[in-house]
C-alpha cells in the first residue's frame, strides 16, 4: 500500500523556520529556508512538477497569482527567507532597481525613506517614484506595507502581495497633496511645490 502524499503546503513548512532576525521597516521576523537551493543558492522547492525558487512558491501557496515574467524581491535583503510578508512582485524594470544580488540602486534604508516620506505628506507617490526610477504601483505597495509594518494598518491581505506587477487592484494609500523638497542621497533637489 502506497503512502499517502503530502501536501505541498506541508511540505513546504517542513522546510521554514522562523528566524529572530527583524529586518528594518518589517513588521514580523524573517522565515529561514532550510530546504535544497540550486546553484546560485536560491532557495528552491519542487512544485507543480518542475523546481521553483521559494519565494515564488510562497507566495503561490498563499494564493497569489504570479505572472511568468514577474519576479520575486526580498525586500529584507535576506535572499534565504520565504516569509510572504517579505516579499513583493514586481515587473522587471522594479525588480532591476530593488534586486539585491545585481548591485541595486537601493539599499534597506531607501525603501524605509520612500515609504516615510509619502506617509509624513512630504512628497507624493510620483515624485518618490520619479526620483528612484521605479513604479507608482511598487510605492504605494512600499506603504501600505510601511503602515502594517507601524501598525496603523495591521491587516495586510493576501492580495496586497500581487498588486505590483500584476495590475490588480488594492487599496490605495491616501497622498499628501504638498511636496516639500525632497533629496536624494547625493542631497540634490528633487521637487519643490
Amino acid at each position: 500500500m502506497a503512502r499517502p502524499r503530502k501536501s505541498a503546503q506541508v511540505r513546504f513548512q517542513a522546510k521554514v523556520r522562523e528566524s529572530d532576525y527583524l529586518a528594518p521597516g518589517m513588521a514580523t521576523p524573517c522565515q529561514e529556508w532550510l530546504g535544497a537551493t540550486n546553484a546560485k543558492d536560491d532557495p528552491v522547492f519542487w512544485f507543480d512538477h518542475r523546481t521553483v525558487r521559494a519565494q515564488r512558491v510562497a507566495l503561490m501557496l498563499g494564493g497569489a497569482q504570479i505572472g511568468k515574467r514577474s519576479q520575486v524581491i526580498n525586500l529584507c535583503t535576506n535572499r534565504n527567507c520565504v516569509n510572504p510578508l517579505h516579499l513583493i512582485v514586481c515587473g522587471s524594470k522594479d525588480a532591476a532597481v530593488l534586486n539585491r544580488s545585481g548591485g541595486s540602486r537601493l539599499y534597506v534604508g531607501d525603501i524605509c525613506f520612500m515609504s516615510d516620506v509619502v506617509l509624513r505628506g512630504e512628497a507624493t507617490v510620483d515624485d518618490v517614484a520619479a526620483l528612484y526610477g521605479i513604479s507608482t504601483q511598487l510605492i504605494d505597495e512600499l506603504v501600505v506595507r510601511a503602515r502594517h509594518a507601524e501598525g496603523t494598518d495591521p491587516a495586510l491581505p493576501v492580495e496586497h502581495v500581487d498588486v505590483v506587477g500584476s495590475g490588480t487592484a488594492g487599496p490605495k494609500p491616501q497622498h499628501g497633496d504638498a511636496c516639500v523638497k525632497l533629496t536624494s542621497r547625493h542631497n540634490s533637489p528633487v521637487a519643490d511645490q
